[in-house]
């Protein structure tokens, strides 16, 4: 009887996996040839999110399945995706893939493990007594929704991201945040320069010391696009920053165009390729300079 009994069970559990693999396959299947709706989901999902996050305003309007063939995994795409605190805005973004983290689903929570999407615009500003404020703005039917973060706070965002510590937090289970085809501004008030970074693609993920990211884009220097990469390092104990930037057959004459002390390098016509690497400490100033590069042929004529 025993052994009956064992093989009914045996059955009906082969049973329940060869389905759900049925399942997921059609749902694979589905979702392959386009996203799959959700919306009926939405005032449920909206009623989940409010409980498990009472101290912040979620809304969204659509929200669609589909398969992300790149990382072969399944996200969702979020339309409108606002997000309040103490009825003010804290971001604001039209088009958003999610990836829910599965350890938060395990532990019966909804919580994001990555972020896409594009056309932000970031900007940075440090004011003349060194101190740092972090803004962005996303234009959507021509409106602009902006919001800003001054010095500390980006420091609390930086070192909440992917923490656990609180499981309340809407970043508890971030891993990675991917933002393409955007521009980054770059004001110092305090050398009273700016700079400008187009079609940037960044990525920013956690990690157990803290946070990593690299930027890529398009930099005007002297009039010239130059394509610039940089990789960055936080180290969420120290509050420190390292900023790696590799550049290749960078023409040293572009330096005049924009240090006026550096005037005498208009004659020299030389390429440079390597890694310049910054260290900035917790108040975003910097703390060292060191370089590793190789100059290529030219001309010097000073």
């Amino acid at each position: 009887m025993f052994k009956h009994a064992a093989k009914i069970l045996i059955r009906t559990l082969l049973s329940v996996v060869v389905l759900g693999v049925v399942v997921v396959g059609i749902l694979i299947a589905a979702v392959s040839n386009g996203p799959v709706s959700l919306s009926f989901l939405t005032p449920y999902l909206s009623e989940i999110l409010a409980e498990q996050y009472p101290e912040v305003a979620l809304d969204f309007e659509e929200l669609d399945m589909l398969w992300d063939s790149k990382d072969k995994n399944m996200v969702f795409a979020v339309t409108n995706l606002s997000v309040d605190r103490n009825q003010e805005a804290v971001a604001f973004v039209p088009k958003v893939t999610v990836t829910f983290s599965r350890d938060a689903l395990l532990e019966q929570r909804i919580a994001p493990s990555g972020l896409e999407f594009e056309g932000l615009k970031l900007k940075l500003l440090r004011a003349e007594n060194g101190q740092m404020q972090l803004g962005y703005s996303y234009e959507s039917n021509a409106e602009e929704v902006a919001s800003a973060a001054d010095t500390e706070t980006i420091h609390k965002l930086l070192a909440e991201l992917g923490q656990r510590q609180s499981g309340f937090d809407l970043t508890a289970y971030l891993q990675r945040l991917e933002i393409y085809r955007s521009s980054l501004y770059i004001e110092d008030l305090k050398l009273d320069r700016s700079w400008q970074v187009n079609s940037a693609d960044m990525v920013i993920w956690s990690t157990e010391e803290g946070v990593n990211g690299q930027i890529s884009g398009l930099v005007n220097l002297g009039g010239r696009p130059i394509n610039i990469t940089t990789n960055t390092i936080y180290d969420r104990r120290e509050r420190t920053t390292t900023l790696g930037t590799e550049i290749t057959d960078f023409p040293i004459n572009l330096l005049a165009s924009e240090i006026p002390d550096l005037e005498i390098l208009e004659g020299v016509d030389l390429g440079v390729s390597g890694t310049i690497n910054l260290s900035i400490d917790d108040t975003f100033n910097p703390t060292q300079v060191g370089f590793n590069l190789t100059v290529g042929e030219g001309v010097i004529d000073i």
